[in-house]
């Protein structure tokens, strides 16, 4: 989950997840799952589907290329 700059609340919380080819997922339901386990002001506004996270050449996730990738994409989700 990445924190995204908005104009009246700050910053909203954008969720990227990783779904196989043909795999959906509904917005709506997730949040409803989320509700039951975090914060209310914790539960992502977006999602934005993502195919794989950027890694370095030892496998590790580079923790800031996700949020660019999210922050470039924010409109799709």
């Amino acid at each position: 989950m990445i924190g995204l700059p908005h104009p009246e609340w700050g910053e909203i919380v954008v969720a990227g997840i990783l779904l196989g080819p043909d795999a959906n997922f509904d917005p709506d339901e997730l949040r409803t799952a989320f509700r039951g386990h975090i914060a209310s002001f914790q539960v992502p506004r977006r999602f934005m589907r993502l195919h794989a996270l950027p890694r370095n050449q030892t496998g590790k996730v580079l923790k800031g290329e996700p949020r660019a990738l999210v922050a470039g994409r924010a409109n799709d989700a």
